[in-house]
Formats: C-alpha cells, structure tokens, sequence
C-alpha cells in the first residue's frame, strides 16, 4: 500500500493512504469529485460549508475523475506577533461580554524541510508512535500534500452509532492525572453539545460512558464515549455533530475573525 502511494505522489497523481485503529493500511488510489458507487471511499472537504469535496476511491470513479496535482495558488503566511496578540485581543473582548464560551486560536508556523525529508518514513513512524489513531497521508488535487494522525471519532458504526466528547489537554505522565476545573468544563462544553445534537436527532437508547483520560502520543484528553441508535441518514448526522467545540469553539457557528 505505501508503495503503491510513493508511485502516485511521484507520479503527481492524488492519493490517499490511511491506518485506521488496529488495521491495516488502506489506500485509496482514485480521486474524483463524484461520489463513489463502492462503499469503501475517503472524503476531504474544507471547513466551508460551501467547498468542494473530493472524494477517493479503492477504483477508478465513472466520471469526475482528477488525475493530476495541481500547484495551490494559496501562499501560506506564516502568522507574527502582532496579529496573534491583536487576535487574542479580539477572543478576550468577545469573552468578557460572554458572548463565546469556548475558543481556538491558532497560528500558521512554517518550518523549513530538513534536507532529505521523506514524508512516507513520517508517515510509518506516525503510525507506529499513534497506534490507536486516525493516520493518514494525503494527496490533495489543490491543496498539496497532508499527513495527519487524529485520536477523535467524529461519527462510527459498528453494531451502533459511537461519537466521543475529546477535549482537554495536558502532558502524558507515569502517574495519575489531576484535571484541573478549566479542563474539566472544556471537555463538558463539548459533552452538552453532543446531548443536545443527538436529542434534536431523536436519537434512542443513548449510552453515554464516564469520563476516563485517553493518551495519543506525548499529550492526554478527558474523553467520554457516546453510543445511540438512529434512523437518520449518515450525512444527517455527520452534519448535525460536525463541527464540535472541540475545534469550532462555542457557539459553533459563531466564528472569529
């Protein structure tokens, strides 16, 4: 499967190869920007509502096939002091008029390459290093090359629906973890939007596990377990869950700028 992705990426075809949990790699050799008719396929979307999909497969689509990268046009500026203190600023005033509960504030940092960098051997040690995660390595038709590895299940299906409550962070120790009031109540924030979104899906027998520590890599998270049936459509779902103030903030559509 690696090898299959390394023929792709040097073929400047888009691809994409993923490790689920416990599993084997997966790769996904086809992009198009319809979808599948095979059940098997990877989505990647932007955050917009309103962007594009792509879509890749096991086999080649019927139509909306993409078969090369294209050079993104978007140049990346990595983010100064200023503009982050002036954004700060801005999340400071909205919480002291109380009017957001919960905020990311992130940057763009750019790093140089070191000089035979090669994102597969990443990738694997990715893998081997976050075993009980999401690890992927990406090949986007417009936005370049992605390597991930993400602990969080938004939505899965097995025998039921499982999504999970994952906020909170602090170093990974040897010993017990004491999670101060702040994390506790950011990780609760995301816990009531998930009672709230499967309450307005009149989702059934809901189970919702205790709060527990959950480890990925050098940093743990308070993480809590929701299982429930439903006879709503995955897209239905998926739409009401995502996004979660766990990378959103909250209100979650209530954006900063």
């Amino acid at each position: 499967m690696i090898q299959a992705a390394k023929q792709s990426y040097s073929e400047h075809k888009p691809f994409c190869l993923v490790r689920f949990p416990g599993e084997k790699h997966i790769f996904f050799g086809y992009a198009s920007k319809t979808k599948p008719t095979s059940q098997d396929f990877f989505i990647a979307k932007g955050w917009d509502a309103n962007s594009e999909a792509v879509y890749y497969a096991k086999q080649a689509p019927s139509s909306g096939v993409i078969r090369e990268v294209l050079t993104s046009n978007q140049s990346i500026k990595e983010t100064d002091f200023k503009d982050y203190t002036a954004q700060f600023k801005n999340y400071l005033e909205h919480f002291e008029k109380r009017q957001i509960q919960k905020a990311i504030l992130s940057r763009f940092k750019l790093v140089a390459k070191p000089e035979r960098f090669d994102p597969f051997d990443t990738y694997e040690r990715a893998c081997l290093a976050y075993p009980e995660t999401l690890a992927y390595i990406m090949s986007h038709p417009t936005e370049g090359l992605w390597l991930g590895a993400s602990p969080e299940i938004l939505l899965q299906k097995r025998a039921r629906w499982k999504t999970v409550s994952l906020a909170g962070t602090q170093p990974v120790k040897n010993t017990g973890y004491i999670w101060g009031v702040k994390e506790q109540r950011e990780q609760e924030l995301v816990s009531v939007h998930l009672r709230k979104t499967l309450s307005q899906l009149r989702a059934t027998n809901i189970l919702e596990s205790a709060v527990e520590t959950a480890t990925s890599g050098a940093v743990a998270h308070l993480k809590t377990f929701f299982e429930f049936d439903s006879d709503k459509k995955i897209h239905e779902i998926l739409e009401s869950l995502h996004p979660t103030p766990a990378i959103a903030g909250l209100p979650v559509d209530k954006p900063l700028n």
